[in-house]
């Protein structure tokens, strides 16, 4: 008796734990497996892209955070609705797999030219710093625009790792799922996909806190320099040509035996992307839908508004040093992932223990705390005396508040929020469902981050060229605003949630 009564609980322990962290089935695994490795790729690349496009930008000489925000408003912004409407156009003519070779033709084509070419001859293509000088002391107003023209190649390198993040990791990857993975597979494949692919986050960060901690050793522009940059040239490639290939034998050799999917669906384009006017109409057209498009937005913008201007703190704490700037930031996109894995399995426990309401609230109220600190030493640290300050200057302790932010913000947008407003879509029809998630996927992220970046970069024009530390009395009002407009939004959301759940 005893005997059964231990082999039931090993049976139960081992069912518990395969539940809990591998929920796929034998033969799945064949599916599952690569398009978690085609994720984990794409989080790969994303990472390094990342943590040097912002690094490029805050080490350049009269260059500063607020200059980001013109690049994310003027460029970013119309480059990603450009490649939006060709990708759109050519996903009703051809299929899936030609799509996803075009796609990223661009992107191989750019890096590889930027990392041969521009990156090493970069102090001859870019403007002197005298020449930057001299039309900054002319138009003062203009003054964090101009160096997106004068580091040209840093601006598109930029801009093309935005697109990765918008075009192959929101589009072509999760539109593939979609396809590739039934009703009932998406229910237990999509968590673990977004969950274990930090990995893939976590150890690019590492890497390149390693390749700039190598890069400190040489004069910065010197051969030796540009040997050790080099080595994210193969990690780029490589990895793009790895998660091309992970594609192509999921397509070719996985799906067409895949009973779970019919061939029908396996051989469908994408369905076309409402365009910006008709998501409007659509969200406009659903008070639940505006609920859910208020709180996307609430956290595009207040997200914005304090990671540039943590980012400036970095840059002047650093002395715009490019080995230093890029090693913090590695070192915090490392934290960033182990965080966001932690906080997404917390939040299971968070939601089945006390609901919806209270686990959504945790990511807005932990915002508006640490921004009502992170400001409050900004704007009045040089009032506090120095005991209140533990020794250190009120600009280093906002730095440290600004990290820790960052880092649970981002962890709870994707380890809490996420997955808490993909429920929240649940109740819908499936036309809505779909429509309605497009629409505000379009409608929050574009006002939300772009709004951000319209809003920081006009005030720096308004202000004759003024950075994000001496626009922070403006911006400490707006973004606690905006969190208690988030907070009143999810208390209502949560009202129509549980009135559609009982429907």
């Amino acid at each position: 008796m005893v005997n059964t009564e231990d082999g039931e609980s090993s049976s139960n322990l081992r069912s518990w734990i395969r539940i809990t962290f591998w929920p796929i089935y034998g033969k799945e695994n064949w599916k599952f497996i690569p398009m978690l490795a085609m994720m984990t790729l794409a989080l790969f690349i994303y990472t390094t892209l990342r943590i040097h496009k912002d690094t490029y930008i805050l080490s350049a000489p009269l260059s500063s955070a607020n200059t980001t925000s013109f690049l994310k408003a003027y460029l970013v912004l119309p480059f990603s609705v450009i490649y939006m409407m060709i990708f759109c156009s050519l996903s009703n003519k051809l299929s899936k797999e030609k799509i996803f070779f075009i796609a990223l033709c661009p992107f191989f084509l750019f890096f590889f030219v930027f990392f041969i070419f521009l990156l090493p001859n970069s102090q001859y293509l870019h403007m002197s710093i005298e020449t930057i000088s001299f039309w900054q002391n002319k138009y003062p107003n203009f003054k964090n625009l101009i160096p997106v023209i004068a580091y040209w190649s840093f601006s598109l390198y930029y801009v093309f790792s935005e697109l990765w993040g918008t075009i192959v990791i929101s589009f072509l990857f999760w539109g593939f799922a979609n396809y590739a993975s039934s009703a009932e597979q998406s229910k237990r494949f999509y968590a673990f996909f977004a969950s274990y692919s930090y990995i893939g986050l976590m150890s690019a960060a590492k890497i390149q806190s390693y390749v700039y901690e190598y890069s400190s050793r040489y004069e910065k522009g010197s051969k030796e320099y540009f040997d050790i940059l080099f080595v994210n040239f193969y990690f780029v490639i490589i990895s793009m040509s790895l998660f091309l290939i992970l594609f192509w034998f999921v397509n070719n050799k996985v799906l067409p035996f895949d009973k779970t999917v019919s061939i029908e669906a396996i051989k469908m384009t994408p369905k076309k992307k409402p365009s910006l006017k008709d998501s409007i109409f659509t969200v406009i057209g659903s008070k639940y839908l505006m609920y859910i498009a208020v709180i996307v937005i609430c956290y595009g913008l207040t997200s914005n508004l304090i990671e540039l201007t943590w980012k400036e703190l970095v840059r002047r704490e650093f002395n715009g040093e490019e080995s230093l700037i890029g090693k913090y930031m590695s070192d915090f996109y490392f934290i960033t992932g182990f965080c966001t894995i932690f906080l997404g399995l917390v939040n299971k426990y968070l939601t089945s223990k006390f609901g919806w309401l209270k686990s959504s609230l945790v990511t807005p109220i932990a915002i508006m705390i640490f921004s009502f600190f992170f400001f409050f030493l900004l704007v009045f640290g040089s009032y506090l005396p120095n005991w209140m300050l533990f020794g250190y200057s009120s600009g280093f302790l906002a730095m440290q508040i600004g990290f820790l932010q960052d880092i649970i913000s981002k962890g709870c947008k994707y380890g809490i929020l996420d997955p808490n407003i993909q429920m929240t879509y649940l109740p819908l029809d499936d036309d809505l469902k779909t429509k309605g998630k497009a629409s505000v996927d379009i409608v929050g992220s574009r006002a939300g981050k772009s709004g951000g970046a319209f809003l920081e970069s006009n005030l720096s024009v308004l202000f004759k060229g003024a950075d994000q530390i001496a626009l922070a009395p403006i911006f400490m009002p707006i973004v606690l605003c905006f969190c208690g407009v988030w907070i009143f939004f999810t208390i209502v959301l949560a009202e129509e949630y549980a009135k559609s759940i009982k429907k």
